[in-house]
């Protein structure tokens, strides 16, 4: 079984998450990668993707686990190849446990470019600082309240960049969520990107 590593950038980032596996397994298809097939009366490729991530965030780190008997330096020729726009392996490596990758993720790291680093690092202090951090954002049905501290593992301005890695998998905070409220302003979610998954 192998497990690759995949990008999802500009325009792939505006494909939905069952489009992006559509397009994953597709790209297989076309690359005449030999998978293995669930049985029943309608198979299906047995391909594993980590959660999704929201519309329009890009990430160099979405993770797919393939069960097929050719090489990971391989399979990532072979993929690349023939892959759309914004959809590439970037690292790929051969495992032999479970394939269930979405309950097997805890974190994620992101990083924004930023105007104003003094005083971001000066509200990054503050929410650190505190015991409980509650953030607002708009749902269909009105506003939702969460509370989240426990959810921000780290944040940290580098430069004009901020990075941050929170909580993901079942227990998934937004970036998006928490950039806009935290900094009180809109947040184009094509400038976030997702760098890193971490398993454990």
């Amino acid at each position: 079984m192998l497990v690759a590593r995949l990008t999802k950038t500009y325009p792939a980032n505006y494909m939905s998450h069952l489009d992006f596996i559509r397009a994953v397994t597709r790209t297989i298809e076309r690359a005449k990668i030999s998978v293995k097939y669930s049985v029943g009366f309608n198979p299906h490729m047995e391909i594993y993707l980590t959660p999704p991530s929201p519309l329009g965030l890009q990430s160099f780190s979405e993770y797919a686990t393939v069960y097929t008997d050719i090489t990971p330096q391989e399979f990532m020729e072979r993929f690349n190849a023939v892959s759309v726009s914004g959809i590439k392996v970037s690292d790929c490596y051969e495992v032999n446990s479970d394939s269930k990758l979405a309950a097997k993720i805890k974190t994620a790291t992101y990083e924004v470019k930023i105007k104003n680093p003094e005083k971001i690092t000066e509200i990054i202090k503050k929410v650190l600082s505190s015991d409980k951090y509650l953030i607002q954002w708009k749902t269909r049905e009105g506003l939702r309240n969460c509370e989240v501290r426990g959810k921000i593992i780290s944040m940290d301005v580098c430069g004009d960049v901020l990075k941050l890695t929170l909580s993901a998998g079942n227990n998934n905070l937004r970036a998006d969520r928490l950039l806009n409220f935290m900094l009180d302003e809109d947040i184009n979610i094509a400038d976030i990107y997702k760098t890193e998954s971490d398993f454990n």
